[in-house]
């Protein structure tokens, strides 16, 4: 994958509200379709500050000046747009804020002679290769991120510098960008090398067509790239090969930062209709781990066909819980089929084959009877009954990816210390490592605190969850997180403010961990 320069919302809401309070003051909001609740901190010039819905050629860029545009990308062509105040260019903190009302695609057109000394802030965007130009003659460089709905974008500075004229900013729908398909018609086609064989002669006019266009993702679209999608039309090759150094965790982990937030979105768990969800299959296996038979759900992606191979999630429930804990049987509260489902639907997660496997792996008994060292010690062998067992047996009888880079493992309570365990235990195996309020006695029982780190391998991903309202295990993440952080392991803390020990953390874990496994590589 190639990696993004970063996702992250630059300014959280709380230091915002910490800038207001120290003396900062806003006019009115001002709501657009797609950037609603816009507070404009710059209040000497606010009043020059609009939303605006017909970006085009001779668009007026700023409310205090007459300048305009020249050349506008046509997938940008009557998109919305904040028109600034040029003036703002003088202001020394956080210019705006807005809240994306869907989840949408925002550019921000910045003056070129401002990147020599690049604003903090812009760090965190990607860059596109694509220039505007205006009438003054200021050449004006496109960057780029996405935002979820209900997400807020702060738009920052050049420190009050004056060093460039001020920026716009545009949004549209969340763009999907697809190698190969350039006209983002779902289709790789004739179409498509039409579009690249002209734009490649010519110059590229559309920023989605150009980054389609660049199937190797090395940046920029070329003859190698339109090789590969004649060979691909023509059915000389069924994949296209990329030229992109492997990211590794700690810089994969960095450009996940900024995406997680508080909650998830209301429509996460809703059941759409029109839109297709995974089925459970409930299977059993003989264990020769446990002595007894062992039975696991399996959450079969929408449309699982064996002519396709799948990533494989297992997720693993708390004490006294078994197979059905997390499903709808165990806790309809969840939702984790219909999170999981949209997630897939809308192409922000991978096509996966999801397990809940009953994770008590005593081999005297067929259940926990009570919160002791005994019962423990049976939670902590499941390591033994999912790697000897359950994972061949997933190998041998459904169509899975194999890999580190296509198995990820989470859990909840007992479950997040067993999922922490076994990610550190075996990182050979498994590529992604969640936990959502992960119970006590990791660094006591099983491994010592000074040894929690990995040696040569690591994970993609390391995502810790807990909530501010568990008062079931207290502080036992956070001091998880204190010695992973001490320890120098790379790792995402997700503190949930308002999250308690159930669903109100597991949920928002959940939402973020399923769109961010299985991308790295």
């Amino acid at each position: 994958m190639k990696q993004r320069k970063g996702m992250a919302v630059v300014i959280t809401a709380a230091i915002v509200m910490s800038s207001l309070c120290a003396g900062l003051q806003t006019h009115a909001a001002l709501n657009g379709t797609l950037m609603q609740n816009l507070h404009v901190f710059d209040s000497e010039n606010a009043a020059d500050w609009s939303i605006t819905y017909e970006l085009q050629e001779q668009y007026r860029l700023y409310g205090d000046r007459d300048f305009t545009l020249s050349g506008v990308p046509t997938n940008l062509r009557h998109a919305e747009a904040i028109r600034t105040a040029c003036d703002s260019k003088l202001y020394a903190g956080d210019q705006a804020s807005f809240t994306a009302a869907q989840d949408i695609t925002v550019y921000i057109a910045v003056d070129t002679r401002v990147l020599e000394q690049q604003p903090i802030w812009l760090s965190a965007w990607d860059t596109i290769d694509m220039d505007m130009q205006t009438s003054n003659a200021v050449t004006l460089s496109l960057y780029k991120r996405d935002a979820q709905a209900g997400e807020t974008v702060t738009l920052g500075t050049n420190g009050g510098l004056g060093l460039s004229a001020n920026y716009i900013v545009i949004a549209v729908p969340q763009e999907h960008i697809r190698p190969g398909d350039l006209n983002a018609d779902g289709a790789i086609n004739a179409l498509d090398l039409s579009m690249a064989k002209h734009s490649l002669s010519t110059q590229f006019t559309n920023t989605v067509a150009k980054q389609a266009a660049d199937i190797d993702t090395d940046g920029t679209p070329e003859v190698d790239d339109l090789v590969q999608l004649y060979r691909y039309i023509q059915g000389g090759i069924d994949a296209f090969t990329t030229d992109t150094k492997p990211v590794t965790g700690e810089e994969y982990m960095n450009s996940l930062r900024g995406t997680i937030v508080g909650s998830e979105p209301s429509d996460a768990t809703a059941e759409l209709a029109g839109r297709a969800y995974g089925t459970y299959e409930k299977t059993s296996i003989y264990s020769n781990v446990c002595q007894r038979n062992k039975s696991f759900n399996v959450l079969l992606p929408a449309g699982y066909t064996t002519e396709k191979q799948y990533p494989v999630l297992y997720v693993l429930h708390g004490y006294w819980g078994n197979e059905d804990a997390l499903l709808d049987a165990g806790d309809a509260s969840l939702r984790l089929r219909q999170i999981i489902g949209n997630a897939i639907a809308t192409g922000e997660a991978e096509d996966m084959i999801v397990v809940f496997p009953d994770i008590y792996a005593s081999a005297t008994q067929d259940a926990c009877d009570g919160l002791n060292a005994k019962n423990n010690a049976a939670y902590d062998n499941f390591i033994n009954l999912l790697i000897q067992e359950i994972m061949p047996y997933m190998e041998a009888n459904y169509s899975i990816k194999t890999g580190r880079e296509n198995t990820a493992i989470t859990g909840f309570s007992m479950g997040g210390r067993e999922s922490l365990y076994i990610g550190f235990s075996r990182p050979d195996l498994f590529g992604y490592v969640g936990a959502m309020c992960p119970a006590p006695g990791l660094t006591t029982d099983l491994i010592a605190a000074d040894a929690l780190r990995f040696d040569t391998i690591s994970p993609y991903l390391l995502l810790v969850s807990a909530g501010s309202n568990d008062t079931l295990i207290w502080s036992t993440p956070s001091g998880y997180h204190d010695t992973l952080t001490n320890n120098g392991v790379p790792h995402i803390w997700h503190y949930v403010d308002g999250g308690d020990h159930g669903g109100k953390t597991i949920r928002p874990h959940m939402y973020y961990f399923v769109r961010s496994i299985f991308k790295a590589e």
